[in-house]
């Protein structure tokens, strides 16, 4: 499909986003280029074209798709929780009702919202110990201070590590997300 300036303010697209397309000088492009320009360039947007590229049911395959793709890191975290599971659940099953939905909806939402706070805690947490390691490498002369200062060195490699996950998953949606796009749609 051609995406155009036309096509993005059709779709209301943000004004970043419009701007962004005009910066590059595009008139007329195909989705997949366009998509692989806004990865490329660590742009979110593709996510947002995505879908809007996607109609009916090819939309939440894809946003299942999705969840199930993170499902593992929840369920890492929070072993006893099947709620969100279970929101994928409902939201797959097209013979689900609409008070099915709701109900899982904002089951997982509580949810969210929940481990959301639980996981701003931890990030605090985490670089608290960032600072105490800046400081104690500031004035570093005993092995316990040196042990802090690996510990955060230790952390920043699990998160860069991390990132290279998300980056995995990033590839897998866009994969996922042009084979819905190319398959006709099932009324």
């Amino acid at each position: 499909m051609k995406i155009t300036k036309r096509w993005l303010k059709k779709h209301n697209a943000c004004k970043e986003g419009i701007d962004w397309f005009k910066a590059k000088n595009l008139t007329s492009i195909e989705h997949k280029e366009l998509i692989k320009m806004l990865v490329e360039e660590g742009k979110i947007g593709w996510i947002w074209l995505l879908s809007h590229l996607l109609k009916g049911r090819s939309l939440v395959d894809f946003g299942c798709y999705c969840a199930r793709l993170v499902l593992p890191i929840w369920e890492a975290e929070y072993p006893d929780n099947s709620t969100v599971r279970l929101c994928i659940e409902v939201a797959e099953n097209p013979e689900s009702t609409r008070e099915e939905l709701r109900e899982a909806a904002k089951a997982a939402y509580r949810t969210a919202r929940a481990a959301y706070w639980t996981a701003r805690a931890a990030y605090w947490a985490a670089y608290a110990a960032y600072r105490a390691a800046c400081c104690a490498g500031a004035s570093a002369t005993s092995a316990a201070s040196w042990a802090v200062s690996q510990v955060a060195e230790d952390s920043y490699w699990a998160a860069k590590a991390a990132v290279w996950d998300v980056v995995e998953i990033e590839q897998k949606m866009i994969d996922k997300a042009l084979e819905l796009i190319e398959q006709p749609e099932v009324k």
